[in-house]
């Protein structure tokens, strides 16, 4: 991969269909005795590529290079009392010691339930250290410092099986939240190990930015714009847009990105590109920036100009800007269309309450004529669908999920009202 250094990397070729994709840059290469001797570095390798070669560097050769200091190779680091050791093994960073009972948590996730939806899904992995077969456990589990819950968990784990333990939803505000887990009472008993029995995870819920009928998008491309890929994808992850390449000059970086758009007429490099996106409405949208070296549009690194991107809404009003110019393999914003001009048009009145409810919504408005009721998830799904004569009805929503959705109401004569509404 044009490196100068004689011996410098371990060429890895895949079998058995497995492969790497973009994002496993600087993950380790093993030996057979269970010892990292590489880093990921480049290849061409992919889910598209399965027989292109993947380029670890060398550990040894990274361990004290000629004419090196702290800031470049590993010895520094690694060895800063200069034991002159080879090697070291692993350990079990739980505990060196095996005891009978010892139940352990790890990985807990909040995992968000849909594209620019606020209900998250909790998750941890429950693992069973100890030698004897783990049958029950409790889990004490709570979202910021919220009332915390409990959880009895049965079942069946041998020594060193895990299981993945899903709780119910929670609806989060945007802002920084922390979800915290702790396992106690192994089969009813003393837990032998407390310094693995918590899992702990944090995540922060942005206010996703709203625009109407267009995304206008602006890039300007670095001194490598054939490395550059964009792309809008709809809730059900379906690409609705996408422009740019895959990285024709040089085949760097662990690749899998779509083809190009237009392969006949690449980006340009230094070049300033509009594009008006047109939304559906009532949908939900990831955009996605991918660049195939996996340097983002950072190019002055290289003593060349950098690149930048901006999302702005149908009045130009900017709702995303990169978070760095060398951003990595890609950098995504969520979107969300709030649907035409009508939100915002009194084109006939009408009151819901309670608003949160439970149940029942009572609907009443001040109209005559036919009306369609129908009730939206934020990404845009329709899930209640009622039509009456009556100026008046209740809406059943005891079956939907705790969550905030929108109600419409669209008269005889065509014309839509919308209102949010929390179902708890």
């Amino acid at each position: 991969m044009g490196s100068s250094e004689a011996n410098s990397t371990w060429t890895v070729e895949w079998d058995r269909n497995t492969t790497t994709e973009g994002g496993s840059s600087g993950s380790p290469l093993f030996d057979q005795n269970h010892r990292i001797i590489g880093q990921l570095w480049g290849g061409g390798a992919s889910c598209q590529n399965l027989s292109a070669p993947d380029y670890y560097g060398r550990v040894a050769n990274s361990w004290m290079p000629a004419g090196s200091n702290s800031t470049n190779q590993l010895k520094y680091w690694l060895d800063p009392t200069n034991s002159g050791a080879s090697f070291i093994d692993g350990f079990d960073p739980n505990n060196s010691t095996v005891v009978a009972l010892d139940a352990a948590l790890s990985g807990a996730q909040l995992t968000a339930q849909a594209v620019c939806g606020d209900n998250y899904l909790p998750t941890f992995s429950l693992m069973n250290v100890g030698t004897t077969v783990l049958t029950s456990a409790q889990i004490t589990y709570q979202i910021d410092n919220g009332t915390a819950q409990q959880y009895n968990w049965t079942g069946t784990l041998n020594q060193w099986q895990t299981q993945v333990i899903t709780l119910p939803t929670v609806q989060l505000a945007p802002g920084a939240h922390t979800f915290t887990a702790t396992v106690s009472n192994p089969n009813q008993a003393l837990d032998e190990n407390s310094t693995n029995n918590q899992s702990i995870a944090n995540v922060t819920v942005t206010a996703v930015p709203e625009t109407i009928d267009l995304l206008k998008v602006t890039l300007l491309t670095d001194d490598y714009a054939d490395e550059t890929y964009l792309e809008l994808r709809n809730a059900a992850g379906t690409v609705v847009w996408s422009e740019g390449n895959e990285g024709v000059s040089g085949n760097f970086g662990t690749g899998g990105f779509p083809a190009p758009t237009d392969p006949t007429n690449p980006l340009q490099n230094n070049t300033t590109y509009n594009y008006d996106i047109p939304l559906s409405a009532f949908e939900c949208y990831t955009f996605v920036i991918y660049d195939f070296y996996g340097d983002g549009l950072g190019a002055s690194q290289w003593g060349g100009t950098d690149g930048n991107l901006t999302l702005a809404d149908n009045l130009a009003a900017v709702i995303y800007t990169l978070p760095a110019a060398d951003f990595g393999d890609s950098s995504a914003a969520v979107v969300r269309h709030i649907d035409d001009a009508n939100l915002d048009e009194a084109v006939f009145n009408f009151t819901i309450a309670p608003n949160p409810a439970q149940g029942l919504l009572n609907i009443e408005w001040f109209d005559f004529g036919q009306m369609n009721v129908k009730v939206y998830d934020l990404c845009g799904k329709l899930l209640i669908a009622e039509q009456t004569e009556a100026s008046a009805t209740q809406l059943h929503i005891q079956a939907i999920s705790a969550g905030t959705y929108f109600l419409q109401l669209t008269n005889d004569a065509g014309n839509v009202m919308k209102q949010q509404f929390v179902k708890q």
